[in-house]
């Protein structure tokens, strides 16, 4: 396997396991997440990790595919559309 596609391999294991761990959350009431900074924190930022995996992932598809390279994140899913 290449770098790429291994890069890839982790980016959507990433999201996996981000999506994984935020299950583990979906039954907290609005009031209990909105009262809790630890809640927050702990949701927030596995929010962020999966957000950046999948912009990784649609960085390493653009690649793969010789798409060319968007200036800014922005444009990762316009390339791909």
């Amino acid at each position: 396997m290449d770098i790429q596609n291994e890069k890839l391999k982790t980016s959507l294991d990433i999201m996996e396991q981000t999506c994984t761990r935020l299950n583990g959350y979906q039954s907290i009431i609005f009031k209990k997440y909105k009262n809790s900074w630890e809640i927050q924190s702990i949701v927030e930022r596995q929010l962020q990790q999966g957000i950046q995996a999948c912009m990784d992932a649609t960085m390493r598809l653009i690649t793969l595919k010789n798409f060319g390279h968007p200036d800014e994140y922005v444009g990762l899913f316009d390339t791909l559309a």
